[in-house]
């Protein structure tokens, strides 16, 4: 559901949405590869 009513809020509302969900998705792969690095270091 996407409420027009002022077309740059709603433009920068998506953009910081799609921020958030780049950053979040980063943040979870560079955890994983830590995880990795550290099963990798343990043998």
């Amino acid at each position: 559901m996407e409420v027009k009513v002022i077309d740059g809020l709603t433009s920068s509302r998506t953009i910081a949405l799609e921020n958030l969900h780049s950053v979040r998705t980063k943040l979870i792969h560079d955890s994983n590869a830590n995880l990795l690095n550290g099963f990798c270091y343990l043998r």
